[in-house]
């Protein structure tokens, strides 16, 4: 499922990622630009018609060309030519105000786009493009799209892309998408999607993906997924899933998986799946498995299955299986099975332990090599025993002749 939704999330998004490059292509063609303008006030100050090179003031002009520097207001009406190397400082306004960089207040009926950087208050019909960094508040009709790093508050009607960090508050009604990190409160209306680290409060109506770590408030309505580790509040709508460690609040209506080790309140409407340890709270509607330790307080709805031990207090409608021990309060409403069990067991059907030292309660107990302690049940069996069995057939091997075999009551002590 992880990789179903990056493949979409590339797809989808692959134009806004790279849609900007063109736009900041060498001019190979020859541009002649024509300075002449009027002009009110000295020589390079006041107010400016035409397409004055320098100026400081007011300036208006239909598009411009080989414009090096504005201090001021700069209103345009078309898409200039040579830009790559103007700056404009101050309020620039216009159908597509472009520029090397511009600073302050820039807005765009249709477009707002600089070669390098942008900083302030930017603003774009359709579209806010920057082939650089683009600081301040940063908003796009259809897209915010950066080269470089975004800071600030980015608000695309679509989506927000940065082909490195994503800093601030991040809004897309599609999609947020970083090359980079992404750090603040992140929202898409579809899915947030870094190829570095996010950080924040992280907040998806399909999808949060992060090909690092994934810190912070990470909700999503189907998918939370990081190819790192993931800490604080998980939770998704379908799944949960982390390739490295899975720490916090981990919740999914599906199933809550991770790679590494699973601690904190862990909860999944059909599994909990943990390829390393799992500690803390552990719910799982199905069941909650583990290749290592499972270690808390664990309820599975019919399972809770570790290749390891299992330690703490364990609850299932089913089997508790732990491959090497179980150590706690164990209630399995049909069997409970490993080599070494410590402490209290009550199952309602079938009991299969090696070695048992404390209170085990069964309608079969089948306490196989060992049994220390008390057995309660209707058929208990052991090969040695040292401690009490308590049922309608008891047999304990190491006694002697008759007593092997005893109804309600056997007794051995070494």
């Amino acid at each position: 499922m992880k990789k179903s939704v990056i493949l979409f999330i590339v797809l989808f998004f692959h134009s806004f990622g790279f849609a900007q490059i063109d736009l900041f292509e060498p001019d190979t063609t020859e541009s002649q630009c024509s300075y002449s303008s009027l002009n009110v006030g000295t020589a390079s100050q006041g107010i400016s018609f035409g397409n004055s090179i320098r100026w400081d003031g007011i300036r208006f002009n239909f598009s411009d060309c080989g414009v090096e520097e504005v201090n001021g207001i700069n209103i345009t009406l078309w898409k200039p030519g040579n830009h790559s190397d103007s700056h404009v400082k101050g309020i620039a306004f216009g159908l597509f105000p472009t520029a090397g960089s511009m600073q302050g207040i820039s807005l765009g009926i249709a477009a707002n786009i600089t070669e390098n950087n942008i900083r302030g208050i930017n603003l774009g019909g359709l579209a806010l493009v920057s082939g650089g960094n683009a600081e301040g508040i940063n908003l796009g009709g259809l897209a915010v799209v950066s080269q470089k790093n975004m800071r600030g508050i980015n608000i695309g009607g679509l989506a927000v892309v940065s082909q490195k960090d994503l800093y601030g508050i991040n809004i897309g009604s599609l999609a947020s998408v970083s090359q980079g990190k992404q750090y603040g409160l992140n929202l898409g209306g579809l899915a947030l999607v870094s190829q570095n680290d996010m950080s924040g409060i992280n907040l998806a109506g399909l999808a949060v993906v992060s090909q690092k770590d994934l810190n912070g408030i990470n909700l999503s309505g189907l998918a939370a997924v990081a190819q790192g580790d993931m800490l604080g509040i998980n939770i998704g709508g379908g799944v949960v899933v982390s390739q490295k460690e899975l720490t916090g609040l981990n919740l999914a209506s599906l199933a809550v998986v991770s790679q590494g080790e699973m601690k904190g309140i862990n909860a999944g409407g059909i599994a909990l799946v943990s390829q390393k340890n799992m500690y803390g709270f552990n719910l799982a509607g199905l069941a909650a498995v583990s290749q290592e330790d499972i270690k808390g307080l664990n309820i599975g709805g019919l399972a809770i299955v570790s290749q390891g031990s299992i330690n703490g207090f364990n609850i299932t409608a089913l089997v508790v299986y732990g491959d090497k021990s179980i150590t706690g309060i164990n209630v399995a409403g049909f069997k409970t099975e490993t080599n070494e069990f410590n402490w209290l067991n009550v199952t309602a059907c079938w009991t299969k332990i090696n070695v048992m030292r404390g209170v085990s309660i069964s309608a079969y107990n089948n306490l196989s090599h060992a049994q220390q302690g008390l057995a309660i049940g209707i058929l208990n069996i052991t090969e040695n025993l040292d401690g009490v069995q308590i049922g309608l057939i008891n047999i304990a091997k190491n006694n002697p002749g008759l007593t092997k075999i005893l109804p309600f009551l056997n007794i051995h002590f070494d």
